[in-house]
């Protein structure tokens, strides 16, 4: 974690945590970095050999602590309702 043996007793239970969680995430933004890289050129390589083109990937997408994107709408007790009267409408119900 990058503490020297002094800097341990000065540190609460939380601090350690957070220096914890902080180094295996960095631990992951090198590997997935590695992981995006490695993919990309066999993508690279297999469309050389034939005509179909891959999709490339960053390296969010191989990281499994980043917080992705999600595309669509999320579901909340506020909006649940809305939904319903949708749905509702799209099956020829109430």
């Amino acid at each position: 974690m990058g503490l020297q043996p002094s800097e341990i007793w000065d540190l609460t239970y939380k601090d350690l945590l957070i220096a914890y969680d902080a180094s295996i995430v960095n631990s992951w933004d090198h590997t997935s970095y590695i992981c995006s890289l490695i993919y990309n050129l066999q993508v690279v390589t297999a469309a050389t050999a034939s005509k179909r083109r891959g999709r490339f990937k960053n390296s969010s997408e191989f990281h499994p602590y980043r917080k992705k994107e999600s595309k669509g709408l999320k579901v909340t007790s506020e909006n649940i309702s809305v939904l319903r009267m949708i749905g509702d409408a799209l099956v020829g119900g109430k």
